[in-house]
């Protein structure tokens, strides 16, 4: 690995940051069991202030070097890793896109967005660049009840509401929209392929088909509740590829994140 200002040679990648991706090419032993592909180990830094999504967007950015010019669907790419990304805020795009009722500033620039719909009203919180990051599935009949629950949740004293016009609040591309646009697609690991979240927790979608892979310092193997770990694959080559959480209690092992396994079928 190299700097991003750096002129890589042949067996060198330019990355974005220390320990963003490490990659290999994987060559089978036997011309049979299939053709050659790339290899990469991802994992997104976790910022206290900021989260995970400018370490994920790097990533991406990284991952471009891999990509063909020619075709989306000639590149042979596995790549896999700890994003620290909850899979799913994407389908809250339809509410994201309304104009909200209120909105309070939180500490750090959060911004806490009140959304009416039907009667009721949802709270979404977007990090200062206006990504969504976290959804509350509770629901409030009025917006005062919204706004007391915020207010107990944000800095004393940051509290200023303002009202934000629809185009104030712009919701960037998600890592898996990012994903897609260079030809990777989404491998899971999601339901029916581990065990999955289950009471799925107020802060990811009612319907999720998310397994978890990750748990929280103390927490028992049976309550986990997050997935923070993903496989994604090159258009075409991802027909061949299978990927399966190893969450249960018994073959979890001793990491806070279980293993994934992908097998590739040629």
């Amino acid at each position: 690995q190299v700097g991003p200002n750096s002129e890589p040679a042949d067996n060198e990648i330019a990355v974005s940051g220390i320990g963003l991706i490490a990659a290999a090419k994987v060559t089978p032993k036997d011309p049979n069991d299939g053709e050659p592909f790339i290899a990469v180990s991802m994992y997104a830094h976790w910022n206290p202030e900021t989260g995970a999504s400018d370490s994920a967007r790097s990533i991406t950015s990284d991952l471009a070097a891999f990509i063909g010019r020619t075709s989306l669907t000639s590149d042979r790419i596995l790549t896999a890793g700890d994003l620290n990304n909850w899979y799913g805020s994407g389908a809250y795009k339809d509410v994201q896109a309304k104009e909200p009722v209120d909105t309070v500033t939180g500490q750090f620039g959060y911004f806490y967005c009140i959304y009416a719909e039907n009667g009721l009203h949802t709270v979404v919180a977007h990090r200062p660049h206006g990504e969504a990051f976290q959804i509350w599935r509770k629901r409030w009949k009025t917006e005062w009840g919204a706004r007391r629950w915020i207010d107990r949740d944000v800095k004393a004293g940051e509290d200023v509401r303002r009202k934000a016009t629809s185009g104030e609040i712009q919701v960037e591309p998600s890592i898996w929209d990012r994903m897609g646009a260079l030809g990777l697609e989404f491998m899971g690991p999601q339901s029916h392929n581990g065990r999955q979240v289950a009471p799925v927790p107020d802060f990811m979608p009612s319907d999720t088909t998310s397994v978890v892979t990750f748990r929280r310092p103390g927490q028992a193997l049976a309550d986990v509740d997050q997935q923070l770990d993903y496989v994604f694959a090159s258009r075409g080559f991802h027909e061949s590829i299978t990927a399966r959480a190893l969450n249960s209690v018994e073959e979890w092992g001793a990491s806070d994140h279980c293993r994934l396994l992908i097998e590739v079928a040629g």
